[in-house]
């Protein structure tokens, strides 16, 4: 098994080249009051989607992060077009209190121009990286705490570095109540992927084909790479909205274990038809022409620091291990 500081060197050469990593103290990691639907409207909306049939019990679900549960600007042009960056209502990411002011930065904001352009960024480089905001799924969340509610498991995998999981976490304590410890970052993926499988394990017997096509890939995410997040067992249904990870598990004959979404479609009305094909598919059902009226829903719009410093260019990295 390849030990955890060549793990780290191996996916740092996956992220854009000279990317900054603030510094800890910079980072705001205040817990947000993330605006879900009010549970009861959640309850009877999701009554009418599944039309009196029920869910399994124990039910393990395995979710993505980006363009599943949260969407960024990068890969969402909704996510400008409400505003821009200058919006005031973009939650700050940053310490803009413990950041210095250029000379030029205190005519902007005598402009009423935002404390983001204020900052002197030669005092500040990590603020020189593009400036991303993200944006929460919030009919999606909502959904999932009621599937939690009635037993299922949740767990998060993601092609994401750890710090910047963690700081993600911190900010949106709804999706921390969703996941708890079940969390496999990159580094976890790929301490599991250089992991000598056993050839007797049924679930890397199913695997076994996608991880010949894609070796050390951070997108490969079946039962066999996800098991830790249960304990050794394989999930029921994986959601996410990689294009690879389709094609890999159709691969290994474990299509009828994703729910592939869409990603980059940030709106009310896609996250709450992507939260009723999750339903439908739970329970079995085909996914429905129509939906029914959802429940209203509040936005979110926070900076995302360590987006890019975090950033994987490709999901496939090479074991030091062996060359």
């Amino acid at each position: 098994m390849t030990s955890a500081p060549d793990i780290t060197h191996a996916l740092a050469a996956l992220r854009p080249a000279g990317a900054i990593a603030p510094p800890p103290a910079l980072l705001d990691r205040t817990a947000l009051d993330v605006p879900l639907a009010d549970p009861d409207a959640v309850g009877h909306w999701a009554g009418q989607v599944l039309a009196g049939h029920s869910l399994p019990d124990g039910l393990r679900i395995a979710l993505d992060l980006d363009d599943t549960l949260l969407h960024g600007s990068q890969t969402c042009p909704t996510l400008w077009d409400r505003g821009g960056y200058a919006d005031p209502a973009i939650v700050p990411g940053w310490r803009y209190d413990r950041m210095r002011v250029s000379w030029r930065g205190r005519l902007h904001l005598l402009r009423g121009r935002p404390r983001y352009d204020a900052v002197a960024r030669h005092h500040h480089p990590a603020l020189t990286a593009p400036r991303i905001v993200v944006s929460p799924d919030l009919p999606m969340l909502s959904v999932l705490g009621w599937v939690q509610a009635r037993g299922a498991v949740l767990g998060l995998a993601t092609a994401s570095a750890r710090m910047r999981v963690d700081l993600l976490l911190d900010r949106l304590p709804a999706l921390r109540a969703l996941v708890g410890p079940r969390v496999m970052a990159a580094e976890d993926l790929a301490r599991r992927l250089t992991t000598a499988p056993d050839d007797a394990d049924p679930l890397w017997s199913a695997a076994a084909p996608a991880h010949a096509a894609r070796p050390l890939s951070l997108a490969a995410k079946t039962p066999w790479a996800l098991a830790p997040l249960w304990d050794g067992a394989g999930y029921d249904l994986l959601v996410d909205d990689s294009a690879v990870t389709a094609a890999l598990m159709d691969t290994a004959g474990l299509g009828d274990r994703l729910l592939h979404i869409p990603g980059g479609a940030l709106s009310p009305a896609a996250g709450w038809a992507n939260a009723a094909a999750l339903l439908r598919r739970l329970a079995g059902l085909p996914t429905p022409d129509s939906i029914p009226a959802p429940p209203l829903v509040g936005t979110l719009r926070i900076e995302d620091p360590l987006y890019w410093p975090c950033l994987h260019l490709s999901d496939q990295f090479e074991d030091p291990a062996h060359g």
